[in-house]
């Protein structure tokens, strides 16, 4: 008898009590094993750090290209015109907001954003 509480007797066999000191010793392991893995994962990350925000900022611009995209094939909304320029932009004109749409909300969106810091984060070579 290992243990006695109020209407209940636990026993415990030898082999269950040297089973459960070998989990609690395998579990420290693994624990260990886990924390000095994260420690270089993280570290080779910090290593090439410039790469992996290069790579972000250009899964963000590709994300916002897709989803104007979509949008715009899903909708009733105008193409857009492809002009030549020395530094590359994104004009829109008299536009709308997709929230504000379903809501009947006056008001038109015009803004113009200078692409070239966008650009030459995202050259991979």
């Amino acid at each position: 008898v290992q243990s006695q509480r109020k209407g209940f007797v636990r026993y415990y066999f030898p082999e269950a009590t040297q089973l459960k000191v070998d989990l609690e010793k395998a579990e420290i392991r693994k624990e260990e094993a886990l924390r000095d893995t994260m420690r270089v994962l993280f570290h080779k990350f910090s290593q090439h750090y410039d790469l992996w925000s290069r790579a972000v900022k250009c899964s963000a611009v590709l994300d916002v290209l897709l989803s104007l995209a979509l949008y715009s094939a899903s909708h009733e909304t105008t193409r857009p015109d492809i002009v030549t320029s020395e530094e590359p932009f994104l004009m829109i004109e008299d536009g709308s907001h997709p929230t504000l749409m379903p809501h009947s909300l006056p008001g038109s969106l015009s803004l113009m954003i200078p692409l070239l810091e966008v650009t030459k984060s995202c050259a991979w070579w």
